[in-house]
């Protein structure tokens, strides 16, 4: 799995994501149908049982980010959902979760879409990673 993530991984150096605490990592990665994807706007799905922090649309792209709060002020469950021309993106991620990582989340999603998105947490999860990661729980990989 760390071959896959090295060759999907974009690169994005200029993305750092604040992800201290983080102990359980979720994506998925869908490809859109090339008619009429780009018009879809991501940010506007309906919400229920879920704090929405983050809706945001430039151009093609859109994001959305909920989350559950833990104790103040850390985040315990945050949902990401980015769509762009061509990809929507969906991650979960769970722990002690700094309560800059929606903004700066939302910030990738609208300069670079899905694929920026999924490079930024990929980057961001292999520096985040504990030093057991054999505990359970820890799903990156």
């Amino acid at each position: 799995m760390t071959l896959a993530r090295t060759a999907i991984a974009s690169g994005d150096r200029d993305s750092q994501l604040p992800l201290g605490g983080l102990s359980a990592f979720e994506l998925a990665v869908f490809e859109l149908p090339q008619a009429g994807s780009s018009g879809l706007d991501w940010s506007a799905l309906p919400v229920r049982g879920w704090e929405t922090v983050v809706r945001a649309k430039s151009g093609a792209n859109s994001a959305m980010v909920v989350v559950r709060p833990a104790a103040a002020p850390a985040i315990a469950d945050l949902v990401l959902i980015v769509g762009g021309e061509k990809q929507v993106l969906y991650g979960r991620l769970r722990g002690r979760l700094d309560p800059d990582l929606p903004r700066a989340l939302a910030g990738v999603a609208e300069r670079r879409g899905p694929e920026g998105v999924r490079g930024a947490l990929i980057e961001a999860t292999r520096e985040a990673r504990p030093s057991d990661s054999s505990g359970p729980g820890w799903r990156p990989e």
